[in-house]
């Protein structure tokens, strides 16, 4: 907008006189369209790059979240009955513990005790599959040296 009105200070009273808001238009158009062509080049370059570095996770980073939903819902199912429930009531369906409490028929107190004993058990689980897995891992390591 500055480099339309600095041109319209510049410009010839008789070119501009009468249409001063078509000709203001037209510079300011014109002046968008040379902008945009002269940048275009970084911008192709810009969106390119952006395609690379984009936030979209790996096929072998699906396939790991794939797998690890899967170990995770394996878990899940090992739970007392209740406690599963009350997971997955919140982590599925976004529920708070007083929602929760009203869908079940339980207390806020003892759905919040079942979600902590139930979080315990899932990350002992985890915990007991790292290392399970890291130690087998360290074993087949050994058997190829």
């Amino acid at each position: 907008m500055q480099d339309a009105f600095f041109r319209l200070c510049e410009a010839e009273r008789a070119t501009v006189e009468g249409h001063v808001g078509p000709w203001l238009f037209r510079v300011t158009r014109n002046r968008a369209l040379d902008i945009m062509r002269k940048d275009r080049p970084m911008r192709l370059q810009n969106d390119a790059a952006e395609r690379l570095s984009s936030n979209e996770p790996s096929p072998s980073t699906l396939a790991e979240r794939k797998q690890s939903l899967g170990r995770a819902l394996a878990m899940l199912e090992t739970l007392p009955e209740k406690q599963r429930e009350v997971v997955q009531l919140k982590f599925q369906h976004g529920l708070s513990y007083r929602e929760i409490s009203e869908v079940t028929g339980l207390t806020v107190g003892y759905v919040g005790n079942l979600m902590h004993h139930a979080m315990r058990a899932l990350r002992d689980k985890l915990s007991d599959t790292d290392n399970a897995t890291g130690s087998l891992a360290e074993a087949t390591a050994g058997r190829l040296r």
